[in-house]
């Protein structure tokens, strides 16, 4: 037994060797299989787990422009900026001054900046500035974006831009540049401009639009270039309290409160005029003088002259009377209107013509003074003026 069982065991030995080597025979000739599944395995999974393939995607959700990044996809609204390019340097918070030699001209807080070192160029974003005159009276200007170039002295502002004067007069603009060297505002043609006047205790309110701006900070004249609508708003007159005055151009003196108002010589005679309504008058003439200022003072809140003509408008329409002359002043305190210079006033086929002529415009009583009435109709409801 004892022999048996040691051949037992040594065939079994010889089994258990065999089985191995074979295993290992199998093992060889199924490697190759192995390695290639692999590889599919690899190649599947990272087909599933890639995006889609660039020719069918949108690239644009894939490829970012260097101003892309800076902005995270919004527009950039300052024009010149490099388009193909990563800022060289990128400030938080950033705050810079610009002068010549002691004098301040103005000053930038930014929530962030750009510097191109190449273009020597600074963008900045969500910006505050602050505009010097001679006198250190500051206009203070808030806007989405600002470009200036390092040897310049030249500030541009782009996006929703609010300019606050010294004397707290507003304008709104999508677009702003303010020139160092002259101490000026400019708002190009044409850029839309909205300007809002703080009225005081006796001063009047004044509002406009127009399309493009000039302001001179040394000597706060403000210059409306093209489609100039200007509104004043008084607190003393009762009725007819509120003015529109429509013209090519409009020169505001800020120190002075008076607007001049003026047609471009260009235009065909029968269009060059300057065009007053207020709720019961319409008025035209070639030019335009506005007085805006403590009305205690101010006799005359609007002269117009050359080419005058003067209507009545009633329930909304315009009346049949109406007026000629070559000046026409309103009285602030009267409520009248004065017309000179070879006045007449005109109703159906009634005339009345003067030296002066009183328009009273609360009693609708006409008053002539060394005039004359001609009638071949109604007559207008009038009296002499007295000597």
């Amino acid at each position: 037994m004892g022999t048996e069982e040691r051949k037992t065991k040594k065939v079994g030995q010889l089994d258990l060797t065999s089985g191995v080597q074979r295993a290992i025979r199998v093992g060889q000739k199924l490697r190759p299989v192995f390695m290639i599944g692999t590889a599919l395995l690899i190649i599947t999974q990272t087909v599933a787990l890639s995006p889609k393939s660039l020719d069918q995607s949108d690239r644009s959700d894939l490829e970012l422009s260097p101003v892309e990044l800076i902005t995270g996809h919004q527009a950039v609204l300052a024009t010149g900026i490099p388009k193909d390019k990563i800022a060289d340097y990128t400030i938080e918070g950033f705050k810079y001054s610009a002068s010549q030699g002691s004098s301040r001209q103005w000053r930038l807080n930014a929530i962030r900046a750009f510097l191109y070192d190449e273009e020597k160029l600074v963008h900045a974003i969500d910006i505050r500035a602050q505009l010097f005159d001679a006198n250190g009276r500051i206009t203070h200007v808030t806007g989405k974006e600002a470009k200036y170039f390092l040897n310049g002295r030249d500030l541009e502002i782009f996006g929703e831009v609010v300019a606050t004067f010294p004397d707290g007069f507003v304008t709104r603009s999508p677009y702003l540049r303010y020139v160092g060297s002259k101490r000026r505002v400019e708002i190009p043609v044409p850029m839309p401009v909205i300007g809002d006047g703080k009225a005081t205790e006796t001063s009047e309110k004044l509002d406009f639009t127009a399309q493009g701006l000039s302001y001179s900070a040394e000597t706060m004249k403000l210059e409306l270039l093209k489609d100039v609508k200007v509104t004043l708003t008084s607190r003393r007159r009762k009725t007819n309290n509120v003015t529109m005055i429509e013209s090519d151009r409009c020169e505001i003196l800020r120190d002075t409160q008076k607007g001049f108002f003026f047609m471009n010589p260009e235009r065909p005679a029968k269009d060059r005029y300057v065009k007053i309504s207020e709720p019961t008058l319409f008025a035209r003439a070639r030019k335009a003088q506005l007085d805006y200022g403590d009305y205690r003072k101010t006799v005359n809140y609007l002269v117009i002259n050359e080419d005058v003509l003067l209507r009545e408008i009633v329930d909304g329409k315009a009346s049949l009377r109406y007026a000629t002359g070559g000046r026409a002043e309103f009285d602030n305190e009267k409520n009248q209107v004065r017309l000179g210079e070879f006045p007449q006033i005109y109703e159906d086929n009634d005339t009345i013509t003067g030296d002066y002529i009183l328009f009273n415009r609360d009693t609708d009583i006409v008053e002539v003074e060394h005039g004359n009435a001609y009638s071949e109709g109604s007559m207008m409801k009038s009296q002499p003026k007295k000597e």
